[in-house]
């Protein structure tokens, strides 16, 4: 019993050390050029699209809050136009997450309609279903 207790307490220390380690890692973040004034934004391994436009910038799948706020502070390295539109490609959590932050300073949420967008979005915010 004393060596199943000490073999278990063995386990949990390597586990939460280890839990700890990986909570306490920044995110790999970064916005790249990709043409013109279309960016590619990472974060960790996702991506999302960002493009500047004469009218304000579109960010395609914000990722999560987190991700979206970064990037939101991070935008003033590529232009000093807001946001203006937010477009969801589809509604999978790590592409569908984080646009309140986006939506919360004007920007138009854009979304297809089988996006599954939940009802918080549609009673608060402008959003406009394409067919």
């Amino acid at each position: 019993m004393t060596t199943l207790c000490t073999r278990l307490l063995g386990i949990f220390m390597f586990v939460s050390v280890f839990s700890v380690s990986a909570q306490a890692q920044e995110a790999q973040r970064s916005i790249i050029k990709v043409a013109g004034d279309v960016y590619r934004f990472q974060n960790n391994f996702h991506y999302s699209l960002v493009v500047v436009t004469d009218s304000g910038v579109v960010v395609v799948d914000p990722i999560n809050a987190e991700a979206s706020q970064w990037l939101i502070d991070n935008l003033n390295t590529i232009t000093d136009q807001p946001v203006t539109n937010l477009v969801y490609s589809h509604s999978d959590a790590d592409h569908a997450s984080g646009g309140q932050v986006f939506a919360d300073s004007g920007a138009l949420v854009i979304a297809q309609a089988n996006a599954n967008v939940d009802g918080y979005w549609q009673q608060n915010f402008r959003i406009h279903l394409a067919g």
